[in-house]
């Protein structure tokens, strides 16, 4: 009796694929906007990011014909989520301008556990101690990532 290992479906090893490529073009584009962020200014290193990511956006929209999906349905809703994006994205350009892109990639990691964490007090979510004990041990495996106590030491 022989053990057989389970094969990989090729759709899962094609999504593997395409989404290492896509974490690397992500890094890629930050590499070079800390690169470019030494002689431009940020707003124009920040148009400049959300144009390259508009074209494929377009492509993928007129291959399958479906530009009524671009259609804004809750203008104010809309307009409160640009605000928040530019804010988020300028300040997103202006740390890795200043701190090494691995310390900004372990900051960034850190805000979907914020979210969770104040979900209770915005939103009204209910957060059991289960979800209470992955966000803080998510926050501890953030602050291991950033080595809190080399700062103490420089």
């Amino acid at each position: 009796m022989s053990a057989s290992t389970p094969t990989a479906r090729p759709d899962a090893i094609r999504g593997i694929g395409f989404m290492v490529l896509g974490c690397a073009f992500l890094m890629m584009s930050d590499a070079v906007s800390k690169w470019l962020s030494q002689t431009y200014p940020i707003g124009q290193i920040m148009s400049m990011r959300n144009v390259f990511v508009m074209i494929p956006i377009l492509i993928v929209v007129w291959h399958r014909n479906s530009f009524g999906d671009l259609r804004v349905k809750s203008w104010g809703g809309q307009t409160m989520r640009a605000g928040f994006h530019v804010v988020s994205a300028a300040l997103f350009v202006t740390s890795i301008t200043y701190l090494p892109l691995a310390d900004v990639h372990a900051i960034a990691f850190a805000g979907p556990i914020f979210i969770a964490a104040m979900a209770p007090f915005l939103l009204g979510e209910s957060v059991g101690w289960r979800r209470w004990t992955a966000i803080l041990i998510g926050f501890a495996g953030v602050l291991v990532m950033l080595r809190p106590t080399c700062l103490l030491y420089t």
